[in-house]
């Protein structure tokens, strides 16, 4: 049980800092216990620790067993909720607005309070990169550590923590347009809406072009897959590659196609159940990456690689070389990893800059000539 109210205290509270409480990291196995003056004065009732957010949103700590924890925001509105008996409280906090002050009180004794939150004013991004993940869960990019809260159109709610970046939500029995929320500190974004009135992950029957996926279900070993496929002009498009996980973006040209590249390679295992989303009409194509079969590369004969094998660390390296005039050549480094690739001058000679500063140590350079497979292999080594 827990209740709010307006609380107008008349004197000034004490606000003892979080990482103060937690000492030099010895971690107590137990709630804590009150501390017994030596002089005969009345006992002291020890502040609460631990405070984090739990994976459904509310603001939760340890305490001592029976006692009664108040958390109260910055303009005076407070929550409370009783310590169990595993000493553990939570509070709901998504209506508090930080920083709060949390204290807890014994027989008419009340404890230090302890802050959490920031009261800079700054907010929680609002969530991105909506999709329906290929085994039917909404997900999602999110802040770390935030708590993402899924309501449907019937005001039916799930919640989820964000992992690694990412957050996935079951919404196969719910009912569209979503609206999603995340929280963090007891901040809380602006909600993002996904999806109408049909059910989650349906497909949506338009007479706008078609949507396809036009690339074939292989991938060269060691070298970035391009997607490609058709789709309404003008449409964002959402591809996810299950299992990696990543998640790339892109827009449907005025010629009514689209191609997305991955930003790294990719070297083993296959990848199913992919899933390419138009995102304006939800429409979606399902396709598989499968692990094709080593490339064959021809000796060089056109191409070389005549950028200097020594850098400076923190510089950024400018590969250069000579080729076949009009074809491209693709760099790669796999040790980072990087992936250029440029095309070949009328006289001959290809350059590219990386955007990167590279650290130290030494690197395999790999040159690759994409019209007839020519390879030359160099190191870099770095200072």
């Amino acid at each position: 049980m827990h209740s709010r109210t307006l609380v107008l205290r008349g004197s000034v509270t004490a606000c003892v800092g979080l990482a103060a409480l937690l000492g030099s990291g010895t971690a107590a196995s137990a709630a804590p216990t009150p501390t017994v003056s030596t002089m005969g004065s009345p006992s002291t009732v020890a502040p609460v620790d631990s405070l984090h957010i739990a994976p459904d949103g509310r603001l939760a700590g340890r305490g001592l067993t029976g006692a009664l924890v108040t958390v109260t925001d910055r303009d005076g509105l407070s929550a409370t909720a009783s310590v169990g008996a595993s000493g553990f409280w939570f509070v709901p906090v998504e209506d508090l607005r930080p920083t709060l002050s949390v204290s807890q009180s014994v027989d008419g004794r009340d404890s230090q309070a302890v802050t959490w939150g920031d009261a800079d004013g700054s907010v929680v991004a609002p969530v991105t990169d909506l999709h329906i993940a290929p085994d039917g869960r909404l997900g999602g990019r999110g802040t770390q550590g935030a708590v993402v809260r899924v309501t449907d159109a019937t005001g039916t709610s799930r919640s989820a923590a964000v992992s690694s970046g990412f957050w996935f939500v079951a919404v196969s029995d719910l009912r569209p347009g979503f609206s999603v929320i995340q929280s963090k500190n007891g901040q809380t974004s602006e909600p993002v809406t996904f999806g109408g009135s049909e059910r989650a992950g349906s497909p949506v029957t338009s007479a706008a072009s078609a949507f396809t996926v036009t690339s074939g279900d292989h991938y060269v070993p060691g070298e970035s897959p391009t997607i490609t496929g058709t789709g309404t002009p003008g449409e964002s498009v959402l591809v996810s590659i299950a299992g990696r996980p990543l998640f790339l973006n892109t827009t449907v040209s005025t010629a009514g196609t689209w191609s997305v590249t991955s930003p790294t390679a990719f070297t083993s295992g296959n990848y199913v159940g992919n899933v390419a989303i138009q995102e304006g009409d939800r429409r979606r194509v399902s396709f598989d990456l499968l692990r094709g079969a080593d490339p064959v590369y021809a000796e060089p004969a056109a191409l070389s690689v005549t950028s200097p094998t020594h850098l400076v660390a923190g510089s950024r390296p400018v590969f250069t070389g000579t080729g076949t005039a009009g074809d491209s050549v693709t760099v790669a480094v796999p040790g980072l990893p990087e992936y250029l690739t440029t095309t070949v001058g009328t006289d001959g000679r290809w350059a590219v800059e990386s955007a990167r500063a590279y650290p130290r140590g030494s690197f395999t350079v790999l040159a690759t000539q994409n019209g007839d497979r020519q390879r030359v292999e160099t190191s870099l080594t770095v200072r």
